[in-house]
């Protein structure tokens, strides 16, 4: 008669805090190269929206391949991942994300916080704002031609018309 090893075994279970170390790792490695390639190709010329949305794409397509050869699949979250890279490269981050969501009717940011106008709900604390965020918005307040906030005006009311990449089968 055999023995039943069975009896003994231990069952294999991943260990998610390794995958979702190695996620967070290759969606830095994500941003740090996006960052740099940005810094490349705005030492000759500045990027429209168009070649930005670009460059981020690119990006995600030559290092997602890399981050699967080690084991992370990327591709499920593609849309958030290359949506956050255009918010870095940008200047407006975590801006472009609320822009894109279909319930979000009105973003104020306000001392250093962003809430949301949200359809059913009204307004909703989103979170605190990042410290570049401020830069972004002024560079959008200066292009729609008008007033950013300065130290003599820190106010600023300005309705602003931003493109939001949307491509099917992204």
């Amino acid at each position: 008669m055999f023995p039943n090893i069975t009896q003994n075994a231990v069952p294999f279970t991943p260990d998610n805090t390794i995958n979702q170390d190695r996620q967070v790792h290759w969606e830095a490695e994500l941003s740090k190269e996006a960052q740099q390639r940005k810094a490349t190709a705005a030492a000759t010329k500045t990027l429209t929206p168009t070649e930005t949305e670009e460059l981020a794409r690119q990006v995600y397509d030559d290092l997602a391949p890399l981050a699967f050869n080690e084991g992370v699949d990327l591709s499920p979250r593609k849309n958030d991942l290359i949506l956050r890279l255009i918010g870095e490269l940008s200047g407006l981050g975590q801006l472009l994300e609320l822009i894109a969501s279909p319930d979000v009717e009105d973003i104020a940011v306000n001392m250093g916080h962003i809430y949301v106008y949200k359809t059913k709900e009204g307004w909703v604390y989103a979170g605190p704002a990042t410290s570049n965020i401020g830069s972004g918005l002024r560079v959008l307040i200066d292009r729609a031609g008008q007033r950013a906030p300065t130290p003599e005006h820190p106010i600023a009311d300005a309705m602003l018309q931003v493109m939001v990449p949307v491509r099917m089968g992204m």
